[in-house]
C-alpha cells in the first residue's frame, strides 16, 4: 500500500481493480497497477482459455487485449457473471464481449437463453456451454452441477 498524493488526491495502490482514475494510480503506482496491465499484455494474447470472473469489461487496457487474443485465436471461455434476464438484447459491455468471445454464430444460437432466468418459475439452465463458450448468468455462488459443469468444460 503507498500513502501517494498527488494534487491533493489519494492514489494508492491499495486494490488492482478500481473504476476510476484508473491512470493517475497507474502512473504513481507501478505496484501493483503497473505489473498488472503488464501480466495482461503478456499473457491474455497468448492464452488459449479463459475463466472470467465477475468482470464488468469497462477497462479498454485489458479489453484491447482480450480483442487482440480473439483477433489471433478464439479462446475457449467461460464467464461466471451476473446477466440479468431484463438485458437480454441490450448493447451493454458485458452483452458486447460475451458475444465476441461466443463468436457471432454461437451467440446466436444462445443468446436468448443465456441469462439469468427472470423469474424462479423461468425453465431456464443455470448455465449455457455451446462449443467453446460457457455462460454461467447467475453468478456466484455456483450449485454442484454448475461447478462440475465449469471444471469438465475447462477439463477437455
Amino acid at each position: 500500500m503507498s500513502d501517494t498524493v498527488v494534487d491533493g488526491r489519494i492514489l494508492t495502490a491499495g486494490a488492482i481493480i478500481s473504476g476510476l482514475n484508473k491512470g493517475s494510480k497507474i502512473i504513481y503506482n507501478a505496484r501493483p497497477y503497473g505489473h498488472y496491465y503488464r501480466t495482461v499484455m503478456d499473457l491474455v494474447p497468448r492464452s488459449e482459455r479463459f475463466l472470467v470472473l465477475g468482470y464488468g469489461w469497462r477497462d479498454p487496457h485489458v479489453n484491447m487485449w482480450i480483442e487482440e487474443s480473439i483477433a489471433l485465436r478464439r479462446p475457449q471461455s467461460a464467464v461466471v457473471t451476473y446477466l440479468p434476464g431484463a438485458d437480454v438484447g441490450d448493447d451493454t459491455p458485458q452483452n458486447r464481449y460475451i458475444q465476441k468471445l461466443a463468436g457471432q454464430e454461437t451467440w446466436s444460437r444462445i443468446k436468448n437463453s443465456a441469462y439469468a432466468p427472470m423469474s424462479p418459475e423461468d425453465d431456464v439452465a443455470p448455465y449455457k456451454i455451446d462449443g467453446h463458450i460457457a455462460v454461467f448468468p447467475q453468478g456466484f455462488v455456483l450449485d454442484n452441477d454448475a461447478e462440475a459443469a465449469l471444471l469438465s468444460f475447462f477439463s477437455v
